[in-house]
């Protein structure tokens, strides 16, 4: 049995615009992980909370605002890295105190490896000109950088400082190669 061209032109056309519904219908996918905060002002500790990368960003965002001196923390531990952000109140009689030694208002934890795969979820072009960045500056080729390496803490600070983070202002950072807090002190 054969068909006409007409007929195979009609079949293909319907299949299109199947194809075309069904991906309109699709949401974009976005990487969620989890945050634990510890607001000192109010007393709620340990509270864990699941968010995206624009709703985290927004909670640090509000979080520089107010007087506070804002520090970001990477513990590049090969185990389990992990990213600390802490404000500190910054008030008149505390105004030449050294930022570690001021009282601490807000603080959240999340693991590197989450904030790495929200990059790459949600900024994907941003994350493969940051990681090929640091692939020139490790002198590697980009394939041979694990999502898991130390060295990824770098990606996540360029980006939130450069990137979509916007975080140049308000926000000082370190770096501490071990994961372990007691041995910083």
């Amino acid at each position: 049995m054969r068909r006409s061209a007409s007929e195979i032109i009609r079949n293909l056309e319907s299949r299109v615009a199947r194809l075309e519904r069904k991906a309109s219908n699709r949401t974009a996918s976005v990487w969620s992980f989890n945050v634990l905060i510890q607001n000192y002002k109010t007393e709620e500790y340990n509270r864990t909370k699941k968010v995206n990368l624009k709703q985290f960003l927004k909670l640090l965002d509000k979080q520089q605002f107010g007087g506070r001196d804002c520090l970001m923390t990477f513990y590049t531990s090969p185990i389990k890295p992990y990213v600390t952000f802490e404000c500190f109140k910054r008030t008149e009689e505390l105004r030449y105190t050294e930022t570690r030694y001021l009282p601490l208002e807000w603080s959240c934890e999340v693991d590197t490896s989450d904030l790495v795969e929200a990059i790459r979820t949600d900024y994907l072009k941003d994350f493969i000109r940051l990681k090929m960045k640091l692939a020139k500056k490790l002198n590697k080729e980009t394939y041979e950088i694990k999502d898991n390496e130390p060295a990824m803490a770098e990606l996540v600070e360029y980006f939130l400082r450069a990137g979509q983070g916007h975080m140049a202002l308000g926000w000082k950072s370190s770096f501490f190669p071990s994961s372990d807090k007691k041995n910083l002190l």
